[in-house]
């Protein structure tokens, strides 16, 4: 009686997973999939934002130095095509020539996630007070120069801000690279409605 017990469990547990047991367990991975999506995308959407911005400081730090190893004014370009999504090239103008040359530094944004006119990005006023200054200079994305002394100091002088945003996901928030006449640069983020705060 005892070897027929044994017999019966031995053989249940090894005819593997009920229908009931399979239903349940997928309807679990559903319910934490359909949760946890919507978190990824917005961490995607952030992540996005970050690095186009630190892309974009990235040239301009490049610039700088440029300016300052060869001890004379560089300018950083920057220019937007009107398509949609727009196509912005930014790049260290070594030359002064105001065309992207082979050699040059440079970073090519395509996309959804792009410099935005700062006209569409919510709180810049806040932003501007939070840093100090009661407006930023204008950067025309369409076709703009940044120019640095040989000491790295931006001329001419003003505080710059390029906005970063998502076209598509507004409410994924902005990210701001300002510009200090110094040739500083920080970074900050916003959410969605324009609430901003120190990044780096």
């Amino acid at each position: 009686m005892a070897n027929a017990v044994h017999l019966e469990r031995r053989q249940r547990l090894t005819n593997g997973f009920t229908t009931i047991e399979l239903a349940v367990t997928l309807g679990v991975i559903l319910v934490v999939t359909a949760t946890a999506i919507p978190s990824f995308m917005n961490a995607y959407g952030m992540y996005q934002l970050s690095d186009t911005a630190s892309r974009a400081a990235g040239i301009l730090k490049s610039t700088r130095l440029e300016a300052i190893r060869r001890n004379t004014k560089v300018g950083c370009m920057i220019a937007q095509t009107a398509a949609i999504p727009p196509l912005t090239r930014i790049w260290t103008d070594s030359n002064n020539d105001s065309a992207e040359d082979p050699g040059d530094a440079r970073v090519h944004l395509t996309g959804a996630v792009n410099l935005v006119d700062a006209g569409s990005v919510p709180g810049i006023g806040a932003l501007a007070a939070a840093v100090g200054v009661p407006v930023f200079t204008p950067v025309p994305l369409a076709n703009a120069r940044i120019n640095f002394d040989q000491r790295g100091a931006g001329n001419p002088g003003g505080v710059y801000a390029l906005d970063v945003g998502n076209s598509n996901a507004p409410d994924v928030g902005y990210r701001a690279l300002i510009l200090f006449p110094s040739g500083s640069m920080q970074i900050w983020q916003a959410d969605g409605q324009g609430n901003w705060r120190f990044l780096k």
